[in-house]
């Protein structure tokens, strides 16, 4: 239809009608149906003060003969309509594809970082209309397994592994990613605030069964740093040969910052890069470094269970008992975040297991959370802090 339509013009099918100015970019899998993309919009539609809403949708508005994204992202189609409108509007399809396509992915970071509105919806309804008791009792058990679908995904997402019909594309925004923030720090963003909406969705329908391990994708992106990377920050999170190629020149940032405080060291730990975390050891990065929230390289690998890397650290003398600014240890951290293997671990080297936050929360406790608050009623959903 697109085709046949523009072909005489070779133009965007848009620019067959009047213009419009942008209201609401739309960020959706284009292998979904078109049927219930349009259903999903009228939905959102009748949700909006415009009596008329104008949505920016890739298809009608790219020029499809001739669709160039230049050698950076900066002066993309996409990304020139996402600094036009004022919300962005993701369509889930019935598998919520659109979350493992690297597009849909860019243009939910794009949203964040451009601070415009973020709205999910589905052709069964508006998941982030669901803001409370009210809303959820009126939405129907097709939208409330909608938000099931919308968590399951949200939980392995991994935009490294995200796929995408152009390859260049897909590198292009890696490469970008990588520099700016790095790739599986844009994951944790990606899932935080994605769990942000889910979060008062689990609330409303009453879905804890993955709270605890939604609320935790929101802590950890707190420590996402968006600026201050050095050249070995990256490296520490690309290869070995990244960190020699770096340190061949100085080593003068083995201790460098990033805004939240983290060394070169914390983030090979965090994202269990072993390769460049013993690269690091080796020259002699300080394995008690501590970020903005007092969280050294084995509680952040404690965290994300990461055992191997977490006796790697502690081989090397690593403080096993050592607490962040909250009194958490990786063992309680572990706890929380269910990762047996690591808690086993732990308790071997010989962890305090009776250490306590200074809230007097002990990693037994935080265990007994991950198993207890699932079946907790709506009034007592809270997470020891």
């Amino acid at each position: 239809m697109i085709e046949s339509a523009t072909q005489p013009r070779q133009c965007s099918f848009s620019e067959l009608g009047p213009p419009h100015t942008v209201d609401y970019f739309v960020s959706h899998w284009s292998g979904g149906e078109f049927a219930k993309l349009i259903l999903a919009l009228e939905a959102f539609a009748d949700t909006v003060p415009e009596e008329d809403p104008a949505f920016w949708i890739c298809t009608f508005a790219n020029n499809q003969w001739s669709l160039e994204l230049g050698d950076d992202l900066s002066g993309c189609p996409f990304e020139l309509a996402l600094a036009k409108a004022k919300a962005v509007v993701m369509v889930l399809d019935d598998g919520a594809v659109a979350l493992t396509r690297i597009w849909c992915l860019y243009e939910v970071l794009r949203a964040h970082v451009l601070e415009r509105e973020f709205h999910i919806v589905t052709h069964n309804g508006v998941l982030t209309a669901i803001t409370d008791e009210s809303a959820a009792k009126n939405a129907t058990s097709e939208l409330k397994e909608d938000v099931m679908t919308l968590l399951r995904v949200l939980l392995i997402l991994d935009a490294e592994t995200a796929g995408c019909s152009v390859k260049a594309d897909k590198v292009k925004i890696l490469w970008a990613v990588h520099l700016a923030v790095g790739i599986p720090q844009l994951s944790i963003v990606l899932q935080a605030l994605l769990a942000e909406t889910a979060l008062r969705l689990m609330e409303a329908v009453g879905a804890f069964s993955m709270y605890t391990r939604v609320d935790a994708l929101e802590q950890q992106a707190d420590s996402i740093a968006w600026s201050d990377r050095s050249a070995l920050h990256c490296a520490a999170q690309e290869s070995a040969a990244a960190v020699d190629w770096v340190l061949t020149d100085s080593c003068d940032d083995l201790e460098a910052r990033d805004s939240k405080g983290a060394t070169p060291l914390v983030l090979a730990a965090r994202f269990n890069h072993a390769d460049t975390l013993e690269r690091l050891v080796e020259a002699g990065a300080d394995v008690e470094s501590r970020d903005n929230s007092k969280r050294t390289p084995i509680i952040w690998a404690s965290w994300n269970g990461h055992t191997s890397t977490v006796e790697k650290l502690a081989s090397v003398g690593a403080d096993v008992n050592a607490a962040d600014e909250n009194g958490k240890t990786g063992f309680m951290l572990a706890a929380l975040g269910d990762h047996t293997a690591t808690v086993e671990a732990l308790a071997q080297l010989g962890v305090d297991v009776n250490a306590a936050t200074k809230n007097g929360f002990t990693g037994l406790i935080y265990a007994a959370v991950v198993v207890i608050l699932p079946q907790w009623r709506r009034s007592h959903s809270w997470v020891p802090t």
